[in-house]
């Protein structure tokens, strides 16, 4: 088998084996930081506002870092480098006692997480250019099956052996793929041309000169606050819903979370098809819309039911937004600026997933839980009805 194969497959089920980790804690999180108290006076909604939201600011600030670490020494040092980390930090959660021990190692996460762009860096390098397309659609799609899997197999562990066990057989996971990045990758062998040196700040300057590059960078962010301002509250809304369900909550709420990812993972072909044929920019502006509604929809359910049916919806138009966003991106950027732009754009992700993490909290212990829906809701609407009128011009 050749080398490239043998990394596709390698690489594949160990993105799949830590999304599903990593994502797993999604599920049970805010009951754990419960468990472990919060300060007197303080509210659970905030603590696990700050405990999500600090990863993301990290992930954004260390992202250019690890990719120059790549570049320079090797995306398999980069690669077993971040899995190290992961599995160090999760063995660690393992013995928290409060909410600082918590935000610490989240902390922590985001600084040595980045195995995902390092894995895709190395395949770039390394499969041959006609399969290209079909390498990294196979690596993308092995982290949203772990995005689906994750919250679904969180919850019921959660519930069956305890939470902090759930933190160790992750750890365990994780050290399982560093066992079988070390022995099956080979790292790329080819190195890049030396080119002029391009600041950091020439390359924002070349995103923001760019007026659809500038408005899909709005759509991205818009998209992971809406996204992010929910999970630090999502646990305790379920909770709130399924009073008299005998379902556990730690396994309810992961199987609703993964309802989402679910639709998201089988309507994603299905906006790209539509995308070739209507155009983008209509897709992206209708799924923005539509996921706008159904996130505001979420105010009003009353039932877990009622709920796992809105964010059904919600996931199958939230499937046609990124891929819209970075396809506009695409045809918008010169052949040497998309690695440039696609990390800037990567960056501004974390920054959404940072502002809405940390907001989600604030908004529910201010407004009320129910709240947050409303602000989620309302950044998609109103990010639709800005590409709108930027059409317009």
């Amino acid at each position: 088998m050749s080398s490239w194969k043998k990394n596709l497959i390698t690489l594949s089920v160990i993105i799949f084996i830590s999304n599903a980790g990593i994502t797993s804690v999604l599920a049970f999180l805010p009951f754990f930081i419960r468990e472990v108290g919060t300060p007197a006076g303080q509210s659970l909604e905030f603590w696990s506002s700050m405990i999500y939201s600090v990863s993301f600011v990290f992930i954004c600030l260390m992202g250019p870092v690890w990719g120059m670490v790549g570049d320079k020494y090797g995306h398999k040092i980069n690669i077993n480098r971040a899995l190290i980390g992961i599995t160090i930090v999760f063995t660690l959660m393992v013995f928290a006692r409060s909410v600082y021990d918590l935000f610490f190692l989240r902390l922590l996460f985001g600084i040595l997480v980045g195995y995902y762009p390092a894995s895709m860096a190395l395949m770039s390098n390394m499969s041959p250019k006609d399969k290209l397309g079909v390498t990294l659609g196979t690596l993308q799609t092995s982290a949203v099956a772990g995005g689906i899997a994750g919250p679904l197999i969180g919850g019921v562990l959660a519930d069956l052996v305890g939470y902090r066990e759930v933190f160790l057989i992750i750890a365990a996971a994780h050290l399982i793929c560093v066992i079988a990045s070390m022995w099956f990758i080979t790292d790329s062998k080819t190195t890049a041309p030396k080119e002029e040196k391009v600041s950091f700040f020439d390359n924002v300057k070349y995103v923001l000169n760019s007026g659809p590059l500038r408005t899909m960078f709005i759509a991205v962010l818009a998209m992971q606050v809406s996204l992010f301002i929910i999970q630090p509250v999502f646990s305790l809304f379920v909770e709130l819903l399924a009073k008299g369900v005998t379902l556990r909550i730690a396994s309810l709420t992961g199987i609703i979370f993964a309802s989402t990812a679910v639709s998201q993972f089988l309507f994603t072909p299905f906006w790209g098809k539509k995308g070739d044929r209507e155009g983008y920019n209509n897709i992206l502006v209708k799924s923005l819309l539509y996921a706008g509604i159904f996130s505001l929809l979420q105010f009003v359910a009353q039932t877990p039911n009622q709920l796992l049916f809105i964010r059904v919806m919600f996931g199958v138009f939230v499937a046609g937004i990124i891929p819209s966003a970075y396809t506009i991106m695409a045809k918008n950027t010169s052949l040497d600026k998309k690695g440039v732009v696609f990390g800037l754009a990567s960056s501004a992700g974390a920054i959404g997933g940072a502002v809405g993490s940390l907001s989600g909290g604030l908004v529910a212990v201010m407004f009320g839980i129910r709240s947050v829906f409303i602000f989620s809701g309302a950044f998609l609407i109103i990010t639709s009805l800005f590409i709108i009128q930027k059409k317009k011009k």
